[in-house]
């Protein structure tokens, strides 16, 4: 399965791009890419914004549930992660799992990269 991730510099956003059916070690394998990213984005403003954007179908549930896993034991006090979802079923399966407020699924890229940054400055300020 391929992955896509990229440091979007200027948006201070990590995207992580995927196409078609997650296994477990898709998954572990994404999270081990991302890592760079990761480390760029908390580097420059100490915290940590990802768009995941799930060009795919409903995934297994177990494999869903790993990367629910994994997102909720990284993220740090200001993080925020924002999915993108081709379609209402995948958002509602993904609902589901990322739920919290650190993490939203939308539909919209413009809905999601608002509310990834909303708190950016204001909580960077109060830091």
């Amino acid at each position: 399965m391929p992955v896509s991730v990229k440091y979007d510099r200027s948006a201070g956003i990590v995207r992580v791009t995927g196409d078609g059916y997650f296994s477990h070690d898709d998954e572990q394998k994404a999270a081990r890419v991302a890592q760079t990213a990761i480390a760029q984005c908390r580097a420059e403003h100490n915290d940590l914004k990802v768009l995941i954007v799930c060009a795919s179908m409903v995934q297994d549930a177990d494999v869903m549930q790993s990367a629910a896993n994994r997102e909720a034991a990284t993220t740090g006090p200001r993080d925020r992660v924002a999915f993108l979802c081709e379609n209402s079923l995948t958002k509602l399966q993904a609902s589901r799992i990322f739920k919290g407020e650190k993490c939203q699924c939308f539909l919209s890229e413009n809905a999601a990269v608002t509310w990834l940054l909303a708190n950016r400055e204001t909580k960077a300020r109060a830091a």
